[in-house]
């Protein structure tokens, strides 16, 4: 007899483990498993096809049957008691012959209590889960002060044999005299000529933004005397035929040099959310956005540049200073200093983009009365908490 109910009991063992590997009603044991943004069923990534016409309809739960359409599939003032649940069910046709998977997603999820604000669903998987909390408003910006600008060197040459790579820049951001520690940089080596005035070579370099002063060597020595830029970025020189400094025209030379004195290189806002980006620095400004989609130039009445937010995401604003000597003479390019700025832009405050109910579930079963295949999704959302609390959906989203 004990011998009988052992092996009855091990059948029935036997029995309820193979139904709980073949069915979801045991929530306990069959748990759909997050991985990102995908669901894994049963070890199974669900995986994603090629379908392309659905309709999506929702129903709310009242007095236990789903009768109510959510007009526009939208969610306002949703208001939940202590733990209290508002169950829906949203059906899912597609019009397409063959297999395809979808995701439901809520989007633009509010609630006066994110922490007791959760997102279940009862078929065709089990889930649970928080709806997590929003980022809160977002505006910085990081400046960055490391501004450069051209220098412009016009030699007037009495020399046929000068050769401009054997001089040299020196320049300085304090009072020095002419052996003080500065950094050498070569001049450029393209000459350019100034209008009506073919006797006139122009080099520029570039220099720190802070830069009072710059003198001019040649194979080492010194050549001339040391030119204050309080006035100009332009330095005029006059050579004699053997190529050595006798005069110093500095300043007399009305020419804009190319430079951008600050700017920012780092910048966040949330979508809709704008930033003054208004850069410091001679000539004309240029503002640009690499992916205006993302993040667009706005230009206020107040003469200021400013950066909207548009969707999340990274952008590059470049804002480009070009000078007016040699513009577009002789076919070359202006001179011009840019630089970038990264534009992260976050979700609104106060939203949660995105929240996923069921992601990646195949449409399969077919609705002979309306002649579609269909996924009837049953989930809900549920109050946690204490108190009442209010959600808001902005849409409720099918996607491929």
């Amino acid at each position: 007899m004990r011998k009988g109910r052992v092996i009855a009991i091990l059948c029935l063992s036997l029995i309820l483990c193979f139904m709980c590997l073949i069915t979801n009603t045991f929530s306990w044991f069959d748990r759909a498993e997050e991985s990102g943004k995908t669901l894994i069923y049963r070890n199974k990534t669900l995986s994603q096809t090629s379908g392309k016409k659905f309709d999506v309809a929702t129903y709310k739960q009242v007095k236990g049957e789903y009768t109510d359409l959510v007009d526009d599939n939208k969610i306002s003032n949703l208001s939940l008691g202590s733990q209290e649940r508002q169950c829906f069910k949203t059906e899912i046709m597609s019009n397409n012959t063959s297999k395809q998977d979808v995701s439901l997603y809520l989007s633009g999820v509010t609630s006066s209590d994110y922490t007791s604000t959760y997102v279940g669903v009862n078929n065709p998987m089990r889930t649970y889960k928080s709806v997590g909390i929003p980022e809160s408003k977002v505006e910085s910006k990081t400046k960055n002060e490391n501004g450069m600008k051209d220098v412009y060197v016009g030699i007037f040459s009495l020399s046929t044999t000068y050769q401009p790579s054997r001089f040299k820049l020196h320049w300085w951001k304090t009072d020095s005299t002419k052996n003080g520690d500065a950094k050498i940089e070569y001049l450029h080596s393209t000459e350019y000529k100034i209008t009506n005035n073919d006797n006139y070579h122009v080099y520029h370099a570039e220099v720190p933004w802070d830069a009072i002063g710059v003198g001019i060597k040649q194979d080492g020595d010194w050549q001339g005397e040391n030119i204050y830029l309080a006035n100009s970025n332009f330095v005029c020189l006059l050579l004699d035929d053997k190529g050595n400094f006798k005069q110093d025209y500095g300043q007399k030379v009305n020419e804009t040099s190319a430079g951008i004195e600050y700017f920012y290189s780092e910048a966040s806002i949330n979508v809709n959310g704008k930033i003054d980006l208004t850069a410091s620095g001679n000539g004309k400004l240029v503002y640009k956005s690499d992916r205006p989609g993302i993040a667009k130039i706005v230009t206020d009445s107040d003469g200021k540049v400013y950066v909207q937010g548009v969707n999340e995401g990274d952008a590059t604003i470049s804002v480009t200073s070009t000078g007016t000597v040699c513009d577009n003479q002789d076919g070359r390019k202006p001179d011009t200093q840019t630089f970038t700025c990264v534009v992260h832009v976050k979700p609104v405050a106060g939203k949660l983009p995105d929240i996923p109910v069921v992601t990646n579930m195949e449409i399969s079963k077919y609705d002979s009365e309306t002649k579609q295949n269909l996924l009837t999704v049953y989930w809900y959302i549920k109050n946690t908490g204490s108190g009442s609390i209010n959600v808001s959906v902005d849409k409720i989203n099918v996607t491929l």
